[in-house]
């Protein structure tokens, strides 16, 4: 057996845990990154489009660990400089102190960790570079890709006014436009919409008329639907929580699969200052009602 100084064991274990530390960002940034692709992204109509954004927006950082990873297994010191680099960057984007502390000095302790360190053996540092990463991000890709591009979300490319029925309730919904938008509104900004608009949900009045208004949380949640069939969803008072008998996805006839919109608003306050929003696959959540991301739409409703 081979006795290792400790300056040894120092530079062996200095070395793995770079590359440790190094696969495992990469792995999580990998893993958030294509959830998010299926769940955020991949609305446009054009294959390419969903294909560059993936890259380019979602998996971006993974991808740039991964490249430093590899780098950095090839020829340490180049790799401690490129994560010393990176470190400046994100010292330099963040400006309170939390961001820089977050980002920017575990950055730097990485880049003296592949400084200092020598792991080995190096066919297992080559491993565990190339292969956990990708393989995380296939795992944790492979349901969103098969049920969102494989067997693809229903679309009947009807986006006029709905009436659905299921689960106890039964409400028709606007269609799109001003009723119905393809952008962010405030929960306060949805409110005053569905209260002017005109009968047809297509015209925004000057006045509150009433015909429409957003839908509650229990009526949202009971509403959502996967493949044409109700999702069986139940909202629970008592624990503010939705649970459904089958997972609701981003289709037709309540949701559009092709646009940026992911949450809705509805008219039960959270609280004071929050109200419950509507994701299509049924989470429900408490959302500041100031906030008005690209993503945070709406859909008036008004009984039958």
């Amino acid at each position: 057996m081979k006795w290792f100084s400790v300056s040894e064991r120092l530079q062996h274990w200095f070395g793995w845990a770079a590359v440790i530390i190094t696969a495992v960002f990469t792995s999580l940034w990998a893993f958030w990154g294509i959830i998010e692709n299926f769940h955020e992204g991949w609305w446009y109509n054009d294959v390419w489009k969903n294909i560059g954004v993936m890259f380019l927006q979602y998996l971006s950082l993974a991808i740039v660990f991964y490249v430093l990873g590899v780098i950095a297994v090839w020829k340490q010191k180049v790799g401690a400089i490129l994560f010393l680099i990176l470190s400046i960057c994100a010292f330099l984007f963040f400006d309170e102190g939390a961001g820089r502390f977050l980002a920017a000095l575990p950055l730097l302790m990485l880049s003296l960790l592949w400084l200092l360190g020598n792991p080995t053996p190096r066919v297992w540092v080559w491993r565990v570079m190339l292969w956990l990463a990708p393989i995380v991000m296939v795992v944790s890709g492979a349901e969103p890709f098969w049920r969102v591009v494989l067997v693809g979300r229903t679309n009947d490319g009807n986006f006029g006014e709905r009436t659905v029925k299921g689960n106890g309730v039964t409400l028709t919904w606007a269609p799109r436009g001003p009723g119905f938008p393809d952008s962010g509104v405030s929960w306060f900004r949805a409110k005053e919409l569905c209260a002017r608009l005109d009968s047809t949900g297509t015209t925004v009045l000057d006045s509150d008329v009433h015909y429409w208004r957003l839908p509650t949380v229990q009526e949202a949640v009971a509403s959502l639907t996967r493949h044409n069939q109700n999702a069986g969803g139940v909202w629970n008072d008592s624990t503010h929580t939705a649970t459904y008998n089958t997972m609701p996805d981003k289709e037709t006839p309540l949701w559009d699969p092709h646009s940026q919109v992911i949450y809705w608003w509805t008219s039960t306050d959270a609280d004071s200052i929050r109200a419950y929003r509507v994701v299509y696959n049924g989470l429900v959540t408490p959302t500041p009602k100031r906030l008005y991301p690209a993503y945070f739409g709406f859909r008036a409703v008004r009984n039958k």
